[in-house]
């Protein structure tokens, strides 16, 4: 550990509470495309033309006390790019090319737009998502059933949340607005890699991304961890809100 501070976090607030590393899931595809609807071949249709089908179908297990150090120790290196954390006492490093290409995105997907440099939508601006006009409020009830689906996946892979499932939170309103028919293609590895750098600027939040974490941990230090959590997969069964 680069200090005592960081020391003490790792023990009292990840350790100490499992529920800060967020149990992210992955998608079953199979299941999705075995339903065979208009809707769930728009899905398949929508992640594979952008890029996000591989990713959100990524299945890997995790240590929950290595991803502890990850998080206790991670360090931004803005100007030059790098992430850096200790495991097990040992310091690594990666920069964000290498992130990007070990999680399989190509230089096509690290150069395309990205989202978070962009101003957070407002619910207005994503009403094509929404049933009715009067319906569009930032939540999920009355979303179109295409699109709620697609919240749903989005918060079980490359933009995991918890807590409330029915309001759009922060960029989730830009990422459904990319799904829209003729949209632009954007940059998923960018995304990752700035919400897991803004999640952990504040201990507060929810720690993300365990599963690509852990394989990130585990291909730069060359060592591969018993792990003690396994990445479940996700079936997606509900199309619209309901209650």
């Amino acid at each position: 550990f680069w200090s005592l501070f960081q020391f003490d976090f790792y023990k009292t607030m990840i350790l100490a509470k499992e529920k800060k590393i967020v149990q992210m899931k992955y998608i079953d595809w199979d299941h999705i495309e075995s339903m065979n609807t208009p809707d769930s071949r728009r899905v398949i249709e929508a992640v594979t033309e952008h890029g996000l089908k591989d990713i959100m179908g990524f299945q890997y297990d995790w240590n929950r006390e290595i991803l502890a150090q990850f998080h206790a120790t991670f360090f931004h290196d803005v100007a030059n790019e790098t992430f850096h954390w200790m495991t097990e006492g040992v310091h690594y490093k990666v920069d964000f090319t290498t992130f990007a290409c070990l999680l399989g995105f190509a230089s096509g997907d690290r150069y395309a737009d990205s989202i978070q440099t962009q101003p957070v939508l407002k619910p207005e601006d994503i009403v094509f998502a929404y049933e009715r006009r009067d319906l569009a409020d930032g939540r999920t009830v009355g979303l179109k059933s295409f699109y709620y689906a697609m919240n749903n996946l989005f918060r079980e892979t490359i933009n995991p949340k918890v807590g409330d499932s029915t309001s759009l939170r922060k960029y989730a309103k830009n990422l459904l607005a990319r799904m829209a028919l003729g949209s632009d293609a954007f940059s998923i590895s960018r995304f990752i890699w700035t919400e897991l750098s803004t999640s952990l600027d504040d201990a507060r939040n929810d720690l993300p991304y365990a599963p690509y974490i852990m394989y990130i941990i585990e291909r730069v230090s060359g060592i591969e961890f018993k792990k003690d959590v396994e990445h479940r997969p996700y079936r997606l069964t509900q199309w619209q809100h309901t209650g």
